[in-house]
């Protein structure tokens, strides 16, 4: 009668633990980041692994849908039109502090994204995505961060907001950012608004009490409002806020920075 050897016996369980562990490994910690490209003659069919610069995506939806933990996504040259907002609530994934994603334009070139067909362009709803170097026109909300979910570290650098519609009932701005944000930074953009003489919930960026914001050397005209401070923050403490507008540059803006806030910290 065949036995099985001790040696037989105990070769099952490692190789066990080793699919175990490399199980955990790919859930833990991240595979290699990617360069992903999108180009207007690019085709969203492209799976995630065969996206390359020969083989880009189509839309912006599909970047922002595929797009994982350190990767970074290129926008070659051109304008892409928004048919539908873009909600990371129910899409896309979370970077992390040490590998954020992000969404640039490709080098030497100008991407424009168009909003024109919606109201908020982009529904930033998981952390740690980094924006920059892009284009954005028509839009009325282009970054609401925050909504229902958090969109914490939320890095908004380098671009351009050119907007041609303005508030009424409902706010309009490049960026608003909602209570249940912290750790948000918009920063070296310039904001072209509708005009001066508009309804007062236009504004370049709009802030509804969140924490730990920081609003730097952005370039703002053309607006009724710049900073738009709206509502007071949910916090009792000015060191739990940290809030900061500095070294901004307002031209032909009915208010430079209007607040009905409890904490801020607004310098040149």
């Amino acid at each position: 009668m065949n036995k099985a050897t001790p040696a037989s016996g105990r070769c099952g369980l490692p190789s066990i633990l080793m699919g175990l562990w490399c199980v955990a490994a790919a859930t833990f910690f991240p595979l290699s980041a990617k360069e992903l490209y999108v180009s207007t003659t690019g085709n969203d069919a492209v799976t995630y692994a065969d996206n390359s610069l020969s083989r880009p995506w189509a839309t912006p939806h599909k970047a922002w849908a595929e797009a994982r933990s350190g990767d970074t996504v290129y926008f070659r040259g051109g304008t892409y039109v928004l048919t539908a907002t873009i909600d990371t609530r129910t899409t896309g994934y979370h970077g992390t502090p040490s590998s954020p994603i992000m969404f640039t334009s490709a080098p030497g070139e100008q991407a424009t994204i168009d909003c024109a067909q919606v109201w908020v362009g982009f529904g930033i709803q998981k952390d740690h995505n980094r924006i920059r170097n892009l284009r954005f026109i028509n839009y009325a909300v282009c970054f609401s961060i925050g909504y229902q979910e958090s969109g914490d570290h939320t890095e908004i650098t380098g671009c351009t907001g050119i907007s041609n519609r303005q508030g009424g009932a409902d706010n309009v701005g490049f960026v608003v950012s909602r209570n249940r944000v912290a750790h948000i930074r918009v920063q070296n953009n310039r904001i072209v608004g509708p005009g001066r003489d508009l309804n007062p919930n236009t504004a370049g960026i709009l802030v509804f009490g969140c924490r730990q914001l920081k609003v730097l050397n952005n370039e703002f005209s053309d607006l009724p409002m710049g900073i738009f401070y709206k509502h007071p923050n949910l916090v009792a403490a000015q060191a739990e806020t940290d809030i900061e507008f500095a070294f901004n540059y307002f031209t032909n803006c009915g208010n430079a920075i209007p607040s009905a806030a409890c904490y801020a910290h607004i310098h040149d």
